[in-house]
């Protein structure tokens, strides 16, 4: 299907770690032009820095990682969303920050806002399709994920 719909140029590349390489590889691919897609509620498999916000009437952790990296990489920010409607899918994509900023002496709070803010946007979305939200792992239970220490 991807191929039929024109996406057979489509270069995935799994990025496990951050380190300075792999950022000048991911700066070199949005200069020209290209994006960079990460799960941002989707807490690190094996462990990795989350932090708590308000979710559908409880506590539960997201991942800091797309914060950093798009503070680090100094571009604009996107929310996408898939939704079944009928026998089709809708993309929706919003404008999340123009350039998200963590200043050194707020990063942490900085770091809060931006993750209860992604918060509010993934609520918005799962209300108006509350069945198509899939989570393979105990999501809201303590422990899922560790606290940011950022």
């Amino acid at each position: 299907i991807l191929a039929q719909a024109g996406a057979s140029q489509l270069r995935l590349w799994q990025v496990t770690s951050l380190d300075a390489a792999t950022t000048l590889k991911l700066r070199e691919r949005i200069a020209a032009g290209e994006w960079v897609f990460i799960a941002g509620d989707r807490v690190p498999v094996h462990g990795g820095r989350t932090i708590e916000v308000d979710f559908l009437g409880s506590r539960a952790p997201l991942p800091i990682g797309p914060y950093i990296l798009a503070s680090v990489l100094e571009c604009p920010t996107y929310l996408m969303f898939c939704l079944r409607e009928g026998r089709r899918y809708r993309i929706v994509v919003e404008r999340f920050a123009e350039r998200l900023s963590l200043p050194r002496p707020d990063r942490q709070r900085s770091l809060a806002d931006w993750a209860q803010r992604y918060a509010g946007r993934l609520e918005h979305w799962l209300r108006r399709a509350p069945l198509q939200w899939f989570n393979f792992y105990p999501f809201w239970q303590p422990g899922a994920g560790s606290k940011a220490d950022a």
